[in-house]
């Protein structure tokens, strides 16, 4: 599976840059891969804009565990998990995220 990087870019009041990425930081020697080797140029061609005060490797808190949120989502829509806890609303909006046709039964159309 493809790792997914993420550039946030961050400006402050006066109009100074902070990029921050969940890219660990390039070590020389060590291979890089493709999504890595593309994150990198892009990092690099930044370097040159005037205001960018600093690139922060390593954010983890920018990637989420994705298959941890997928899970609670189709807890939220399972009878034997959450299905009975949560609201209609709550369990038609998981079933739009999970791509599942239909609606909760009681709902207005």
């Amino acid at each position: 599976m493809a790792q997914q990087i993420i550039i946030a870019i961050k400006a402050d009041s006066t109009g100074n840059l902070r990029l921050i990425t969940n890219m660990p930081r390039p070590t020389p020697g060590r291979g890089l891969n493709t999504e890595a080797t593309a994150a990198l140029d892009l990092l690099r061609m930044a370097q040159q804009l005037p205001n960018l005060e600093k690139i922060e490797y390593d954010a983890n808190h920018l990637a989420p565990d994705v298959d941890e949120a997928f899970e609670l989502i189709r807890e939220l829509i399972n009878p034997d998990g959450y299905g009975y806890s949560v609201t209609a609303e709550v369990g038609n909006h998981a079933r739009r995220v999970l791509h599942i046709k239909g609606k909760q039964v009681g709902l207005q159309a």
